[in-house]
């Protein structure tokens, strides 16, 4: 079960619209979100991608990094490995955080707009998503 749910409703509650943010490579989710250097944009309404677009990532900084992930209006990073200090970035731009995620970007976005993100087979090998604001405890 997501808290996903609790804090947005089921996938059609997403009439209000809603922006995410995925760093890629060759079609999948980039593995380390802190060595990206573009991320997919996407705005997803009524339970469905609307519109999908990319965005160069300028600086390796962890606070120019946030700010522009921020300033695009991104509520939620979708990312594989992520620091602690560019995760930290991020929530004080109040951009949440889903790391450790692997799989092709269509492949993600679905699940993540079916509420089906947390399973496993999301979950990169040797992570732990224990505790994931995602996740009940």
């Amino acid at each position: 079960m997501l808290y996903r749910y609790a804090l947005f409703g089921t996938p059609d509650a997403y009439s209000h619209g809603m922006k995410i943010a995925i760093p890629y490579w060759q079609g999948r989710v980039s593995p380390v979100f802190d060595e990206s250097r573009e991320i997919l944009l996407v705005d997803i309404e009524n339970g469905r991608e609307r519109r999908r677009i990319t965005m160069k990532l300028r600086s390796s900084n962890p606070l120019a990094r946030a700010g522009d992930v921020a300033d695009s209006g991104v509520e939620w990073l979708i990312c594989g490995a992520i620091s602690i200090s560019l995760e930290r970035a991020l929530a004080a731009k109040n951009v949440k955080v889903f790391s450790y995620t692997r799989g092709s970007v269509k492949e993600v976005i679905d699940a993540f707009v079916q509420g089906n993100l947390a399973d496993p087979i999301y979950l990169m090998p040797g992570c732990r998503r224990k505790g994931h604001p995602l996740i009940h405890p």
